[in-house]
């Protein structure tokens, strides 16, 4: 399925962005079928005041997956990031990759990371680096198809990088 990807309009997107971000984390709980909207709302805001995340900065990037039938139907929240933890080298940090489940499957998130891929070597940059919840294997399995070797694992966590060739 063919999408068109482009930089989102944080007024425009921010209600997707919402969206695409609660069910996204709902998906890295593991009993979230027990758990009422408000306890996993709950979750996520305590997550976000732990670790915050300035959107604002200019580093962070959302680029929106849509059709014109339908609007928006993914998202990827991307960072140029410096080096931490096991990532050693600058990199593009990806925060978030969701697709809406009904277009699941259908090439658009390889899409999403094909985009991302370029807009790395744009920035000068070689790698790109995620983190995946041990039981998406769907995601875990897309991402090794793509070239992501498997970094680091800590207990549920799994740690990926892609080292980008110079082809472009």
């Amino acid at each position: 399925m063919d999408c068109k990807i482009r930089e989102w309009d944080r007024r425009a997107d921010i209600v997707f962005f919402k969206k695409a971000e609660l069910e996204a984390f709902k998906g890295t709980i593991p009993n979230a079928d027990d758990l009422t909207e408000s306890e996993i709302r709950n979750k996520l805001k305590e997550m976000d005041e732990n670790d915050p995340v300035d959107l604002t900065d200019p580093s962070h990037e959302v680029f929106i997956a849509e059709t014109d039938e339908a609007g928006a139907i993914g998202l990827a929240w991307i960072q140029d990031r410096e080096p931490f933890w096991r990532f050693e080298t600058q990199l593009t940090w990806i925060f978030n990759l969701y697709v809406i489940s009904q277009f699941r499957r259908k090439g658009i998130a390889r899409q999403l990371l094909e985009y991302i891929e370029a807009w790395t070597r744009k920035q000068g940059l070689s790698r790109i680096g995620l983190h995946v919840i041990e039981w998406n294997t769907a995601a875990r399995k897309l991402y090794e198809s793509l070239g992501y070797s498997l970094l680091h694992s800590h207990n549920e966590s799994r740690f990926y990088e892609k080292v980008l060739s110079n082809e472009e």
